[in-house]
């Protein structure tokens, strides 16, 4: 999602032009703009052809400027130089956190059928992404045959898979061994929780997917997942969520503070700062803790494997010139 400066500007010139206003900078610009209606702007027009690395989906995203007013730096970077606030720190993501942006993908790359159905949906995405150079190394670390004897969609999987790793597990882990390296608590979970008949809602597998620990976090709408997964104790892994996440809040330790209302904190492990040990919060019905490992697989990959994590450290995100219309289906 971040953008370098000179790429983003172009980006937003060819988005005025498109929405009927002069591309260049000026006074009649920002007129032209100040009188176009707000839907000119919540997603691309259609006549528009974008390059972003992903359009026409989310055409939009951060800038790194080079400026203390905007962004310097894209924000690993940034922590791996001190550059950053020097609190304590809470990050985490969920089991299945790339299964919502698999079918995703295809209205962002040329010719992908809407789920990957085969190695050239997921060489189409991995070369649209990456380098020719980072597409082979991901093509050696992540085949079909470890995604093969469970399910029946293994090239989906797969996809969805290294989504999760490069976007949230992985530079998470960065973040954290930043955290560490810099004497500073971190403190890493991971969802991992059933969610029982939610597959069923959806023409691909979604688990525990992006973002459905905000609910047990927050407490709403908890009877759908009640629906959903009968006979666990979603009411009980909320509980221990939101007190955990309250403590952090209020201490910056989720294992402490003078919280109301929070005496599930006991009956639960110590959730360990991450450190040399390299420990994580595995977030269950009752939840444990558990160890980056070297070379685990799927299914046994709640966190990736360093083998992956270390490979996604070191990848490049180049800009690619889209020249076509979103997909009539986009919405």
């Amino acid at each position: 999602f971040f953008q370098p400066r000179g790429e983003a500007e172009k980006l937003f010139e060819d988005w005025a032009g498109a929405a009927g206003c002069p591309s260049d900078v000026s006074p009649a610009q920002l007129t032209c703009l100040q009188g176009k209606n707000v839907s000119n702007f919540t997603k691309a027009p259609p006549n528009m052809t974008g390059m972003s690395p992903s359009f026409p989906l989310f055409p939009v995203g951060p800038v790194v400027d080079g400026t203390e007013y905007g962004l310097v730096d894209v924000p690993n970077t940034l922590i791996e130089a001190g550059k950053h606030a020097k609190v304590p720190l809470l990050i985490g993501a969920n089991l299945d956190e790339g299964s919502i942006f698999e079918p995703l993908v295809a209205t962002i790359v040329p010719k992908m059928h809407l789920e990957a159905i085969d190695q050239t949906d997921v060489d189409l995405a991995l070369n649209w992404t990456f380098s020719a150079a980072d597409h082979a190394r991901i093509d050696q670390m992540y085949k079909v045959e470890e995604y093969q004897p469970i399910g029946s969609f293994p090239y989906q999987e797969l996809l969805a898979r290294a989504i999760r790793d490069f976007a949230f597990h992985c530079s998470n882990r960065r973040a954290a061994t930043a955290w560490y390296k810099a004497g500073l608590p971190a403190y890493v979970y991971s969802l991992d929780f059933n969610l029982g008949k939610i597959d069923k809602l959806a023409p691909f597998h979604l688990g525990d997917f992006h973002s459905s620990d905000i609910l047990l976090v927050f407490k709403t709408f908890l009877w759908v997942y009640e629906l959903l997964s009968p006979g666990t104790d979603i009411q009980g892994l909320s509980d221990i969520i939101s007190c955990q996440w309250t403590s952090f809040a209020y201490s910056g330790d989720p294992n402490s503070g003078d919280v109301p209302n929070c005496g599930t904190r006991a009956t639960v492990p110590t959730w360990p700062p991450y450190d040399a040990r390299r420990l994580f919060y595995s977030l269950r019905p009752t939840p444990i803790v558990e160890q980056l490992r070297a070379n685990n697989r799927y299914p046994d990959d709640e966190f990736p494997c360093d083998e992956k994590c270390d490979l996604w450290d070191t990848v490049s995100y180049p800009w690619r010139d889209q020249h076509r219309a979103p997909p009539a289906w986009v919405v």
